[in-house]
């Protein structure tokens, strides 16, 4: 493994490692994908939005930039999941869906809430559909639909 790489880890940048790759969020630009090989050079894949949500396995990188439901934040602009063949660098993006989310107290605004996930072939969405509020702080998901496409 590159000494840089894990320099990028030290400065708490988000990733993941499996199948003899790390991917992080890139520390050069906003929203670029760090590649890291354990042999050859890195890639940067570029103006991917706020990448999180990292997941390597089956020989494919997914990652998106969709909002927890139960935190708050802010709305990114990208609001896709990504999908990055390990073997030939085959990459393929699709919008999330927004939704509002119902709640006891309120909904939330239309955005896309949820994370991902994905098998050596389909890549999954996981949105909450509904949400219950327990005490003054915490929000739990109590019902989410499950999106899914093929990446081949």
């Amino acid at each position: 493994m590159q000494k840089r790489a894990g320099v990028a880890r030290k400065n708490g940048l988000g990733g993941a490692y499996g199948d003899g790759v790390l991917a992080i969020e890139g520390s050069r630009h906003n929203g670029d994908v760090e590649i890291v090989r354990c042999h050859g050079h890195p890639a940067i894949l570029s103006g991917l939005g706020g990448p999180e949500n990292f997941t390597i396995g089956g020989g494919l990188l997914t990652w998106d930039d969709g909002l927890n439901p139960t935190v708050s934040g802010f709305p990114r602009q990208a609001r896709t999941l990504t999908s990055y063949r390990v073997n030939n660098g085959k990459r393929r993006s699709w919008t999330l869906p927004r939704v509002a989310v119902p709640g006891r107290e309120a909904p939330t605004p239309p955005e896309p809430y949820g994370y991902s996930a994905h098998t050596a072939s389909t890549v999954f969405w996981v949105a909450p559909r509904a949400l219950e509020y327990v005490g003054v702080a915490t929000v739990i998901v109590v019902r989410a639909a499950v999106y899914a496409a093929s990446v081949k």
